[in-house]
């Protein structure tokens, strides 16, 4: 379980350069990767915190990603994400 902890967190770190850097390409093409993970791991309750403030986040995050706003998904991902996969 840790191992997928630390993969989840190093792929997010590669989205969020990626979309720090504008090179949105590579951040897009990994992003459903991530969400993907990120469902799995709030399914068996990997993540410590509560569910409520999970979902939250995952909707402003996929809010952000819909609306095409690539660095606010980052920070999404750096400071709200990352936090909770520890």
């Amino acid at each position: 379980m840790e191992e997928y902890k630390q993969d989840m967190q190093t792929l997010l770190r590669e989205i969020a350069d990626a979309f720090y850097q504008n090179k949105k390409n590579v951040g897009i093409q990994k992003m459903p990767i991530f969400i993907q993970k990120l469902m799995n791991i709030s399914e068996n309750q990997m993540i410590t915190s509560n569910s409520q403030k999970l979902y939250l986040i995952m909707s402003n995050l996929l809010e952000a990603y819909e609306g095409k706003e690539y660095v606010l998904v980052a920070d999404i991902l750096t400071y709200d994400i990352a936090p909770e996969i520890g």
